[in-house]
């Protein structure tokens, strides 16, 4: 299957610097993983990451890209992220496959997938004791500090199915509930993730995961603030658009919800009458410098003493964002792409450019980088090397 079967998807240049583009390559560098068939002139490609989940479709009579994210359903308009990471694989040739057959696709072995090697912090144990407990979790802190990871990974341990939610600001009711699509010439009924979540907990142990809870209008959330208040034993979820009731034991569902604190990141604040639904919550914080740099070194195997000089640069990134010079603080997981690109042989300086400082540098009016944050993010670079 050659490259050049398939159109290329559009593109979009973010004000505060990178393109779906280049979100799709880092995607695919972080160790994404697809897997893709061929089917009645159609190619399917099945994403994961990060505990995330999509389906791209080429449609190769059409020539057309389709992705089943709220970004392409709302914005992309032809492109997304996911489909770029797909195009990448196609490109750089790891997909070659014929009709009906499937493979996976990870990324290239001397790529050390992002944050897929064990969550590190007190919050595991802290997590795992309150669902025994039978509490529903909220999870709190900067973003990059291992929240996502760390439910997939005990979702996994203690054997429970996840679903998830990702927050938007587009994120609707009938992202929860479901909703009636067209198959053909007939109408069905699609569940959604809150329908879907019920439905498996009547048999299994089930945890729905609300990433960025915040970032999801408070009118739409009325629904979670229902149904998280058990009756008898249960959870009763009424279906409005179907008139369907379903109960779900509460001893088989947990709702854990995440949240970016500070002001890059809100949206909406988040109702006490749902913030009281969450029995536990669970405060992140980025890890001590030595643990940190631990951490970089042996996820990335780049030398000890310059993941220490990383996670100074970090640190002091992230004490000028307290003090408003910066809106976004310098994550753990940039730290770790960061160090992918030392090691592959470019400089601090020219790593950092490729990795991180275009995301958490603002944009002046027309779009250029803003000067001052960027001056002041080399400054610290050279400093600390």
């Amino acid at each position: 299957m050659a490259v050049a079967t398939f159109a290329e998807p559009k593109d979009y240049k973010y004000s505060k610097g990178g393109s779906r583009a280049s979100r799709g390559r880092e995607l695919l560098n972080a160790g994404a993983e697809i897997k893709a068939r061929e089917k009645k002139g159609e190619v399917i490609f099945k994403l994961s990451y990060d505990g995330k989940n999509h389906t791209i479709v080429y449609d190769k009579a059409k020539g057309e890209w389709f992705c089943d994210c709220e970004d392409f359903r709302k914005r992309a308009q032809g492109g997304c992220k996911h489909i770029w990471a797909v195009y990448w694989a196609l490109l750089d040739g790891k997909i070659s496959l014929g009709e009906g057959k499937e493979e996976k696709v990870s990324s290239p072995e001397k790529r050390v997938p992002v944050q897929s090697e064990g969550f590190v912090g007190p919050q595991k144990e802290q997590l795992i004791k309150a669902l025994e407990l039978g509490f529903n979790v909220l999870l709190k802190g900067p973003t990059g500090t291992g929240k996502t990871v760390l439910v997939r990974e005990v979702a996994k341990e203690k054997g429970y199915l996840l679903g998830y939610v990702a927050g938007s600001e587009s994120l609707q009711d009938i992202d929860f509930l479901g909703a009636f699509v067209r198959k053909g010439d007939s109408i069905e009924w699609v569940d959604g993730k809150l329908t879907k979540a019920f439905r498996l907990a009547q048999k299994k142990r089930v945890i729905l995961f609300v990433d960025e809870i915040n970032r999801i209008p408070s009118k739409h959330l009325n629904i979670l603030i229902g149904v998280m208040n058990p009756v008898g034993g249960h959870y009763v979820l009424y279906n409005h658009l179907t008139g369907e009731e379903i109960k779900a034991p509460v001893s088989n569902l947990r709702f854990i919800g995440a949240m970016n604190e500070g002001g890059a990141y809100q949206v909406h604040p988040l109702d006490p009458a749902l913030a009281r639904r969450f029995g536990s919550t669970i405060r992140f914080t980025y890890l001590p410098a030595e643990q940190e740099a631990a951490l970089i070194a042996g996820r990335t195997g780049i030398d000890p003493e310059t993941a220490r000089k990383l996670v100074e640069v970090a640190n002091l990134q992230r004490e000028a964002t307290k003090k408003g010079e910066f809106e976004i603080s310098l994550d753990t997981a940039s730290l770790l792409v960061w160090a992918q690109f030392i090691k592959a042989g470019m400089s601090p300086e020219e790593a950092a450019e490729a990795s991180w400082v275009h995301r958490i540098i603002g944009s002046e009016f027309d779009g250029s980088p803003n000067e001052e944050q960027l001056e002041a993010v080399k400054k610290l670079i050279e400093m600390v090397f």
